[in-house]
């Protein structure tokens, strides 16, 4: 429970340390009119309602899949933005894709949480989630906002991708040796031979032993 909101803090932040400055980007370095900015940023918007309804068909049939596709999408996605800033049909293009893929990791991250916490923690696992949530997108920013004087706007796209990148890595390691103990606890089950006894238990026969008298009667 405590690692999926590590993986949140980590994917959030990611996420926001480009997002936050997208507009700065659009403008300044993808050449868009400031007047459609907000046009730009409803079709991110809408194209991220897609992708929860993609989350919600795909994630009940594939949940670790999905969730490694979608993080996967984001990743390329963004790094093209970042490559191809002076190309507005491609930024576009990317945008409607970067939307939908991240739109639907948030469900599927919650779906995760509650999948692994135990009924007894889970009231505690979602409300840690939204403050992984919460922390994600104020630290991505502030981090975001660290660099945006140092490098090149497109650069944080890459910065982006490298640390949701990140969370993939750690994911991808965690769930293999989530897999490894698994396949171990089953192999030792089967291990395990059934211990048989040759003494059968015989029930008392009432009456087989006799009652002695008491002394002195």
């Amino acid at each position: 429970m405590l690692f999926i909101c590590l993986l949140v803090l980590i994917v959030v932040g990611g996420q926001n340390i480009f997002y936050t400055y997208i507009a700065p980007f659009l403008i300044g370095s993808a050449g868009f009119p400031e007047a459609s900015v907000g046009a730009l940023l409803f079709v991110y918007g809408g194209a991220g309602a897609v992708g929860l309804v993609l989350a919600g068909v795909v994630g009940s049939r594939y949940p670790r899949g999905g969730l490694y596709a979608m993080l996967l999408v984001v990743i390329a996605a963004v790094v093209v933005i970042g490559s191809s800033a002076g190309v507005p049909a491609v930024v576009i293009a990317c945008l409607l894709v970067w939307g939908a893929a991240f739109g639907g990791i948030p469900a599927l991250l919650q779906t995760r949480l509650l999948h692994t916490a135990s009924p007894r923690v889970r009231d505690v696992g979602a409300a840690l989630l939204t403050t992984a949530f919460n922390v994600g997108i104020g630290g991505g920013a502030a981090i975001g906002g660290a660099l945006f004087d140092v490098i090149p706007v497109p650069a944080l796209a890459f910065v982006q991708a490298a640390v949701i990148g990140l969370g993939v890595v750690l994911l991808v390691v965690a769930d293999a040796r989530r897999s490894s103990t698994g396949r171990a606890s089953v192999d030792g089950d089967r291990d395990v031979e059934p211990q048989f006894t040759s003494e059968i238990p015989v029930p008392p026969q009432t009456g087989s032993i006799p009652r002695q008298r008491p002394a002195g009667r």
